[in-house]
């Protein structure tokens, strides 16, 4: 645990790039088939249309700043690989990638096709695309009821007593961007 990169390098991903939050709602219906509406299209032009747009002003690459499950729907936006129909490909627009205690490993629950599919279609990160998984620590699976119910999620149905995390994603979910850059806050 720990950092696992330069200060330095921390703080050119957030400081010298301009960062772009991520709306989970316009990137999950931008990347997820859940039927087409003219709603969700809205949203996908909004979402992607936000990256190209803060792109075209600064005339250069962005950061995505992600939380939660936007960080593994944003790792299917950065592919050049098709998801459900679609290559996004904004691996174009953006020079990094941080998320924010994103479970990138799921084990149970309504999410475990999608983000299996990010592992397995965008789980490499694109040329050029820097990552930084950020996880936390502090609260251990047996700390809650809504802490363990949300780690099995993240490790499966077996004992999460000993896991620790943020209280939603265990660390070891939260880190598992292959080739991502690492912090575990304390």
């Amino acid at each position: 645990s720990g950092i696992s990169m330069s200060a330095a390098r921390v703080e050119r991903l957030i400081t010298e790039v301009p960062p772009l939050p991520v709306s989970l709602s316009s990137m999950l219906k931008a990347a997820l088939p859940f039927g087409p509406s003219d709603e969700e299209e809205a949203a996908e032009v909004a979402g992607t249309a936000a990256v190209e747009e803060v792109a075209g002003c600064q005339g250069r690459k962005v950061a995505l700043v992600a939380h939660s499950a936007a960080g593994w729907i944003s790792r299917l936006y950065l592919s050049d690989r098709s998801h459900y129909g679609k290559a996004f490909c904004g691996s174009k627009l953006v020079e990094s990638l941080v998320t924010l205690g994103t479970p990138h490993h799921v084990e149970a629950g309504p999410t475990v096709g999608h983000v299996a599919r990010a592992n397995a279609d965008g789980g490499e990160l694109p040329d050029g695309v820097d990552c930084l998984t950020v996880a936390s620590t502090g609260t251990k699976g047996d700390a809650s009821a809504f802490a363990r119910m949300s780690y099995h999620i993240c490790e499966g149905f077996k004992d999460v007593t000993g896991f620790d995390g943020d209280g939603v994603t265990t660390v070891d979910s939260a880190l598992g961007v292959p080739g991502a850059d690492r912090i575990v806050l304390n």
